[in-house]
């Protein structure tokens, strides 16, 4: 009996005491608060380059070995940079991405040079973690030979870049 009235006791205060519930959520917020301050402090850099047939969406991609075109036609790059630049201001968030593109030939020259190709500028009330841009590159009137495909990420607001190159041949 006496265990009985024991048992019931610990049940009773077991109920009676505060729950140190876990708050999930604001865990999360702090984890996504930590990454953010740790890619501002990390170097720019591009954590995948990839040529591909078909690209979809962020990480959703059909890549190929290489980039060989008979004479004309069109590539396709997916490329994801690391590390990019969160700007908090007044519970928004900025972001500022553009990339350049050059085609290089067998010698390191400089044949073709499109400055700001791409320009991703966003501002959000919530932060961006994951962004991946498409690159596609036409190749008609290059004549036959090996080239170099390369990219210069610039990040506006951490004033870095960072660079990829690829090659390709046109047949």
């Amino acid at each position: 009996m006496l265990k009985k009235i024991l048992f019931l006791c610990l049940i009773l205060l077991s109920f009676s005491l505060p729950s140190q519930a876990r708050d999930y959520d604001q865990e999360i917020e702090n984890l996504k608060r930590e990454i953010i301050s740790l890619q501002n402090e990390a170097p720019l850099g591009i954590r995948k380059f990839i040529p591909c047939s078909r690209i979809f969406h962020y990480g959703s991609y059909t890549p190929i070995d290489k980039i060989e075109l008979q004479g004309s036609g069109e590539f396709l790059i997916y490329m994801e940079p690391k590390n990019f630049f969160t700007k908090e201001n007044d519970g928004q968030y900025e972001t500022w991405l553009t990339e350049d593109m050059q085609v290089l030939d067998e010698s390191g020259n400089v044949i073709f040079n499109k400055k700001d190709a791409l320009n991703i500028h966003l501002i959000s009330k919530s932060p961006l973690f994951d962004i991946f841009f498409q690159n596609s590159m036409n190749v008609e009137g290059l004549p036959p030979g090996k080239y170099k495909f390369k990219a210069i990420l610039y990040d506006q607001l951490k004033n870095q870049s960072a660079s990829a190159e690829i090659e390709f041949s046109v047949k």
